[in-house]
């Protein structure tokens, strides 16, 4: 496996598009760019979480609803940790632009969409 692996373009796509989105984000809009990384991003997160269960997998064992199960708790997880980082950006930086609550609940909605349509 080479250095850049489609993950690592994953990562270096997600992590670029977050910063934008830091950037010219705006608190009025229920939808916004914001929940758009996370449906990507997420969904990209759940899709590297099948990718690293699948050698520990019995042959047709990726299209059962406990797998599904597993694989969406796997990219809500990744998602959570996400959420965590952003709390403690909140704690240590003053005027971040992180958000308060609401930006938090439409986050992890976001998180369990991308990795619904993942799995699906």
């Amino acid at each position: 496996m080479g250095v850049f692996t489609p993950f690592w373009w994953d990562v270096l796509f997600w992590g670029e598009v977050a910063l934008y989105h830091h950037s010219y984000s705006s608190d009025d809009d229920i939808f916004r760019y914001d929940q758009f990384v996370h449906i990507v991003g997420f969904g990209a997160a759940t899709l590297m979480m099948a990718h690293l269960f699948k050698p520990l997998l019995k042959p047709g064992a990726e299209r059962t609803i406990s797998f599904a199960i597993l694989l969406i708790m796997a990219g809500l997880g990744v998602g959570a940790v996400n959420e965590l980082v952003e709390f403690a950006v909140t704690l240590v930086v003053p005027n971040n632009g992180v958000g308060g609550y609401m930006n938090t609940c439409l986050d992890l909605a976001a998180d369990t969409i991308g990795a619904v349509v993942a799995w699906g």
